[in-house]
């Protein structure tokens, strides 16, 4: 057995919705483990990976031995190997576990369980390496290591106390780089094997290359470029994203507001017109300010109004981060959505959802594949990455409220993109009494007792319009009092 992983078993896509947190315990209560990383230098890419691994750290209440700098009588930094080693032997440990530091950590990464002998992966990138090491070897050693041995990647690795021994025995001065300490760290194991180490392969889930896109525990961004490495694993939805940059704008100066993002190229119809008709008459709000961030000034829209503003926003990212920021709490709307009953403040404010997401939705956006399916497979992944496994689908398409402190951590967390269902990632992250949408949402008339309707291009049917027309037939205070082909 290589190691005890009690969670649900990962999607493809690399991440799953309902695996079993894993607590500290996993581990055998006999067994302890010595963790030890190399941290030398200050790369900018520490920010990406150090944070991950001193999490995992934390979370399961292990001590990291952290070796630096200090290690001048050395070709390489990387030869204090023999340093680890010496101390894990001098401790009360059972295992041993190394981690490179460009190496980045799930959040839900469990606790591994080793048994005998020394694990160490082997990859296809890195049995390119092994005719050249061989030659190595015998111009450094005068010897040639066994055929049958694979040469190994010495980003993570793991013994127990014999294994440990038997490695440090061949881990000894003189000491000759290249790659690092890779070559010579291969070279003790061929020879360690040859005296009756036992060798296992590590599990490609704690040791996972950007060559071998699949789920994991821990990815490694080895290599001189890392952030190549990185992307790959960003664009295959296996890691979080980096967050994009956004303006954090100054305090707001509205306790409320109700936000518009408006593409005017897209508009089919007057949908916005009656939409904004809607809030005028059903909603129970009537001095918040209601606020367009659009591409072009809707023509109906008169001068100067009381209540309404238009300010010019050139992108669906850039409406919502803005947005989420003109107030401490924001009614965000669309154009497609219309009230169809007086509506409060608690109403709007009710988390509804379409259910759990399930395996079957992730199959079912991943296939249809357009901008916000990919903006949501993005956001699942996110909220996995980051613990959270009870998630429902928010994108019920009907009126939402965010918070602007939340919005603002989410965004630091996650980054904000072109259809970010922040609905999703907000109330997923902060739940507070989600409910079933249930029969609340009319797509097409009669409304029934819907509180709410959304409609699409294709749904807006000459029937449809009626229907909105007869239920919202009076012009609100900021319109121009003029007809207009309905």
């Amino acid at each position: 057995m290589d190691y005890v992983v009690k969670i649900s078993p990962l999607t493809e896509s690399g991440f799953s919705y309902n695996p079993t947190p894993v607590s500290s315990d996993t581990q055998s209560p006999a067994k302890k483990l010595f963790v030890s990383t190399i941290r030398f230098g200050n790369p900018d890419w520490f920010e990406l990976c150090v944070p991950t691994f001193d999490a995992w750290i934390k979370r399961h209440g292990l001590d990291l031995h952290i070796y630096g700098n200090d290690y001048p009588h050395y070709p390489c930094v990387k030869f204090c190997t023999k340093d680890i080693l010496e101390d894990f032997l001098a401790s009360d440990s059972t295992h041993l576990m190394y981690v490179d530091a460009d190496v980045l950590f799930a959040p839900l990464a469990p606790m591994p369980e080793f048994d005998e002998g020394f694990y160490a992966t082997t990859d296809a990138p890195h049995d390119q390496w092994t005719p050249r090491w061989r030659a190595w070897c015998h111009s450094m050693f005068g010897e040639t290591p066994n055929a049958k041995f694979r040469y190994r990647n010495a980003g993570v690795w793991a013994c127990d106390r014999k294994a440990a021994a038997q490695y440090l025995e061949f881990f000894q001065p003189p000491f000759y780089e290249m790659i690092q300490e890779q070559h010579f760290a291969n070279y003790a194991l061929s020879k360690a094997v040859a005296a009756g180490m036992i060798l296992n392969d590590l599990d490609g889930m704690w040791n996972r290359h950007a060559g071998d896109l699949r789920p994991a525990w821990a990815f490694h961004l080895f290599g001189t470029n890392k952030y190549a490495q990185l992307a790959k694993f960003e664009q295959a939805n296996l890691i979080p994203h980096r967050p994009e940059l956004f303006e954090v704008l100054p305090l707001p100066t509205h306790k409320r507001a109700i936000i518009y993002p408006w593409k005017s190229t897209h508009a089919k119809w007057q949908e916005l017109r009656y939409s904004m008709r809607s809030i005028e008459k059903f909603f129970e709000d009537k001095d918040c300010p209601i606020i367009i961030l659009g591409t072009e000034k809707p023509g109906w829209l008169l001068e100067k109004t009381s209540r309404v503003q238009f300010r010019s926003s050139w992108s669906y990212a850039d409406a919502l981060a803005r947005g989420v920021q003109m107030a401490e709490k924001v009614l965000w709307m669309n154009d497609d959505i219309v009230l169809l009953k007086p509506t409060t403040w608690a109403d709007v404010e009710t988390q509804l959802h379409l259910g759990p997401v399930t395996q079957g939705f992730e199959k079912q956006i991943i296939d249809q594949g357009n901008v916000w399916q990919q903006g949501a497979i993005r956001a699942l992944a996110g909220l996995q990455h980051h613990g959270i496994t009870d998630i429902y689908n928010f994108s019920t398409h009907t009126p939402y409220v965010y918070e602007r402190k939340k919005a603002l951590e989410i965004f630091r967390k996650h980054g904000i993109w072109a259809k970010v269902p922040l609905e999703t990632l907000m109330f997923s992250t902060f739940p507070d009494d989600p409910q079933p949408i249930g029969d609340r949402k009319a797509t097409k008339a009669p409304f029934g007792d819907a509180q709410y309707l959304n409609y699409s291009d294709s749904t807006l049917t000459p029937e449809l319009k009626l229907a909105i027309d007869e239920l919202l037939p009076d012009f609100a205070s900021w319109e121009l009092r003029i007809n207009f082909e309905k």
